[in-house]
């Protein structure tokens, strides 16, 4: 009687070849098996960045989840064959076991085509979901302050195209594709309808908001005082400014936290203050901001500070 003792791990080294014992032929197949279980992982990962796991953590789990049902897969197999390829029996008992096992891993709800089948799903829906999640504002996603005004776009729910495909073994593979297909025809529509409502009402939002997050920034006020005892503060224009603008002025004392706006909006870059009105020798900050279509732009840096004299003052 022959008796076979082979390490496990070398069955799954692409670089042994084995000789009679087991089979160049059955081990060729058990690698195979492998190698599909290392694509699969490949396509999992794949699918865990694709904008729509990104953005709605739903979907990312139900990847998540295919990849761990994959990997259980590949351990189940490792274990099955640790217990017949290991054990001290006969070759040809070993060889009977092996290519049992096989074909049974083959017709299981884990083998690697049937994965590869739910994969498949898995990756249709998120394809068509894709298209939408691309037309979402950036913006809308990154910023608190707006998804707090709209909400956040919500995608449909997952389970109406994936049930549980770790037991859902009993149905036949175009069976399943076909309700796929079925349900994404059923709400592409409404997707899309959704979706382009939703961006129209965040541009709407976003163009009325009173904070622009990028454009329209002047540049640092510079303060001083003139030959007949004025006040002037200027400021560099902010680039690429619409023709419809105008500046907001406001200013504050050095013991006061809160701005002051000056009352009359600007055309030029600059303001000229009367000498008087002021605190005495109390410093002044100043900042500015343009306003484009009513719609105000980023604060300028603050100035330096700037000194009243003592003869600049009416409020003691």
């Amino acid at each position: 009687m022959n008796v076979l003792l082979y390490p496990l791990h070398k069955l799954t080294n692409k670089t042994v070849t084995l000789n009679k014992p087991l089979g160049v032929t059955l081990v060729n197949q058990i690698q195979d098996k492998f190698e599909k279980i290392e694509v699969l992982k490949m396509k999992c990962n794949d699918l865990t960045v694709r904008p729509t796991c990104e953005y709605d953590e739903k979907y990312r789990q139900k990847v998540d989840e295919m990849k761990a049902t994959v990997e259980k897969s590949e351990q189940m197999l490792k274990s099955q064959l640790a217990r017949e390829v290991i054990a001290v029996t006969s070759t040809d008992l070993v060889k009977g076991n092996v290519k049992i096992l096989l074909d049974e891993y083959d017709n299981s709800s884990k083998s690697p085509e049937r994965l590869d089948n739910n994969l498949s799903e898995m990756r249709t829906v998120i394809n068509v979901l894709d298209t939408c999640v691309r037309k979402i504002p950036s913006s809308s996603i990154n910023s608190q302050s707006n998804t707090q005004n709209i909400g956040k776009f919500e995608l449909p729910p997952i389970e109406l195209f994936l049930g549980d495909l770790q037991t859902d073994d009993n149905c036949n593979a175009a069976r399943r594709k076909q309700s796929i297909r079925s349900n994404i025809s059923s709400i592409r529509k409404t997707v899309k309808k959704d979706i382009n409502m939703f961006v129209s009402k965040f541009t709407d939002k976003e163009s009325n908001h009173l904070e622009l997050s990028y454009p329209l920034r002047p540049g640092k006020p510079s303060v001083i005082r003139r030959h007949d005892g004025t006040i002037e503060v200027s400021w560099l224009v902010p680039p690429n400014v619409l023709d419809d603008y105008s500046y907001e002025v406001s200013y504050r004392n050095r013991p006061s936290g809160n701005w002051t706006v000056w009352p009359y909006r600007l055309s030029n870059p600059y303001v000229r203050w009367p000498k008087h009105g002021w605190f005495s020798e109390t410093y002044y900050f100043f900042r500015v901001r343009c306003i484009c279509g009513g719609v105000f732009g980023q604060y300028s840096e603050i100035s330096d500070p700037f000194l009243t004299l003592s003869d600049q003052c009416i409020i003691s």
